[in-house]
């Protein structure tokens, strides 16, 4: 209460107007935070997903937190986290859940790929593991199809199942196929029936 721009005030980097409107005029107000954050390439979307985790953090020091995205990404994910945001979160990967099967219980603060987390063995190993915040990157990648349901959509619901907040950023929400982009928004809200 004291410094209602705690985050924004505690990062190494240049905010801009839209990322500041976004994370405390929008997502912040709200109790639960299920939101599609779809924005131009280079608007700054890890930014704006930093920016909200580290907030809700300084609110909730022991918030668990999941980042899923390409895995080309995650490095970038880690290093962005790292040098603009100043805190430290971990990868997890098929190494991390040989040498130990609950690893995702091991730390509260994780980024991992799409597609290693929507193997079906390792969906099993998420099925029942709560989470405060999930942000997943490039969320397109996870929207279902009518007829079928991918691997990746079959993530996005144990993922949205098990956490209070979730934040599906992507350039891309919709593909001109309203019921592929029905089904994203089902993984915010599943009673949206409408596309």
């Amino acid at each position: 209460t004291a410094d209602p721009l705690l985050a924004a005030n505690n990062t190494v980097v240049d905010l801009l107007p839209h990322q500041m409107e976004a994370v405390y005029g929008v997502m912040l107000p709200q109790p639960r935070i299920r939101h599609l954050m779809a924005h131009d390439a280079g608007a700054g979307k890890t930014i704006m997903g930093g920016l909200l985790y580290k907030e809700l953090a300084s609110r909730q020091p022991d918030m668990r937190t999941l980042i899923v995205a390409p895995a080309a990404l995650t490095r970038q994910w880690q290093r962005e986290l790292r040098q603009k945001f100043l805190v430290e979160f971990e990868i997890v990967d098929r190494e991390s859940l040989q040498k130990d099967i609950e690893y995702w219980n091991s730390s509260n603060q994780l980024i991992t790929s799409t597609p290693f987390a929507r193997q079906r063995d390792v969906q099993a190993t998420l099925a029942n593991v709560p989470w405060d915040l999930v942000l997943v990157d490039e969320a397109h990648h996870m929207a279902g199809y009518g007829d079928r349901e991918t691997l990746a959509y079959e993530l996005g619901r144990i993922l949205s199942r098990n956490s209070k907040h979730m934040v599906l950023a992507t350039a891309t929400p919709h593909k001109g196929d309203r019921g592929n982009f029905l089904k994203l928004l089902q993984l915010l809200d599943d009673k949206i029936y409408d596309p």
